[in-house]
């Protein structure tokens, strides 16, 4: 099986495997007690003030390079109820026959979302601005453009789940993208938290990528 195969394979069972919790989860709730007056509750990443940094890795293909290695550090602000700002800062690496390629990339995003018993159905929309240089090509830079959707499911009062799936134009390259991923944020306390994100890059006119991220947040 290629590798191509093997990250798609290993997508689709992420993906499966956080729905499956997502309809648990609403499947259970109408037997949740109701909350006692001046309980803690429960939240996950949307409508939370936080930064956060997070190393990443990314299976890029049988080509080489076939795998990039870096890091983003991010800050979500709500600006109003149901409505935050994000922007990221994204680096990374890749090596190949003893040359490097780099590329960074700042995003800037708007998300809207719902409260609902079973979760938070969001939208999202924004621009980004990449730069890519090496020893092997050129270097380039360009404007992009993404719009998003997924839903925030709180399966437990700790955990949050988030599949979403986003279309980015890359301008500047004439490239179009789908990323389809999913998100599991694990709350320790009051102010700390971590993720762990799985996504599938379907990217035409290039080669298609996995991407792994693991993050530690601290909210305000």
């Amino acid at each position: 099986m290629t590798t191509h195969n093997h990250s798609l394979k290993f997508f689709l069972l992420a993906a499966a495997a956080a729905l499956g919790l997502a309809v648990a989860a609403h499947a259970q709730s109408a037997n949740v007690a109701v909350p006692k007056p001046g309980a803690a509750t429960a939240q996950g990443l949307l409508g939370s003030p936080y930064a956060g940094i997070a190393g990443n890795y990314a299976d890029l293909g049988s080509n080489a390079p076939s795998v990039a290695r870096g890091w983003n550090v991010y800050y979500n602000q709500p600006l109003v109820d149901q409505l935050d700002l994000t922007v990221d800062y994204n680096w990374m690496r890749a090596h190949a026959f003893g040359l490097k390629i780099t590329e960074q990339r700042v995003d800037t995003a708007l998300t809207g979302f719902l409260k609902r018993d079973w979760g938070k159905p969001f939208v999202t929309a924004g621009v980004n601005w990449d730069w890519i240089n090496g020893d092997s090509v050129a270097s380039r830079n360009g404007f992009g453009l993404l719009a998003g959707t997924g839903v925030e499911f709180q399966v437990a009062p700790a955990v949050a789940v988030t599949p979403y799936v986003n279309f980015v134009r890359e301008t500047g390259y004439n490239q179009n993208e789908f990323d389809y991923g999913a998100k599991a944020t694990y709350r320790f306390n009051p102010q700390w938290s971590t993720t762990l994100k799985v996504q599938y890059d379907d990217i035409r006119q290039a080669t298609n990528q996995t991407e792994y991220s693991l993050g530690v947040n601290y909210h305000f």
